[in-house]
């Protein structure tokens, strides 16, 4: 049995256990502890098999052609006086010099951090103009890891 269903099918008996003391105890209707019997089994069986389907949907609706433009593609990246300006086919878009954490290069990728999770990846072997060793150069002398917004 899968986590989810262990921990479902426990909360379900803990809910029935209540239940049978509430019918036994309080002489409460005994049709609240079938009800509560059927509830408790679907979701002790059906909670985990709608959240397989619920994140097999939001992936699928990840990897979609609209979706897949926005992660993938050709990018233009350009470092202007204020920040680094990017654009796709479908974006057009400026980070500031705050808004860039950190640049990391590691093997054959550079890291441009705007968060603890997100950054920008440049892989060099796609590069098709100009030198990025000397992008790299501009970036490091541009970028202040310490600066603020205006």
């Amino acid at each position: 049995m899968r986590r989810q269903q262990v921990g479902g099918t426990a909360l379900c008996l803990l809910v029935l256990l209540l239940d049978t003391c509430r019918v036994i105890f309080f002489g409460t209707p005994f049709f609240s502890l079938i009800f509560y019997a059927l509830l408790s089994g679907t979701v002790a069986f059906g909670y985990p098999t709608y959240f397989r389907s619920f994140f097999r949907r939001g992936i699928r609706r990840l990897k979609s052609e609209e979706n897949t433009k926005l992660i993938t593609g050709w990018r233009e990246i350009e470092i202007e006086r204020d920040g680094i300006s990017m654009k796709s086919e479908i974006f057009e878009g400026k980070i500031a010099w705050a808004g860039l954490e950190s640049i990391e290069t590691e093997g054959q990728h550079t890291f441009l951090m705007t968060g603890a999770t997100s950054a920008i990846v440049i892989p060099h072997e796609h590069i098709v103009e100009g030198d990025y060793r000397a992008f790299l150069a501009e970036l490091g002398e541009k970028h202040h890891p310490n600066q603020t917004l205006r």
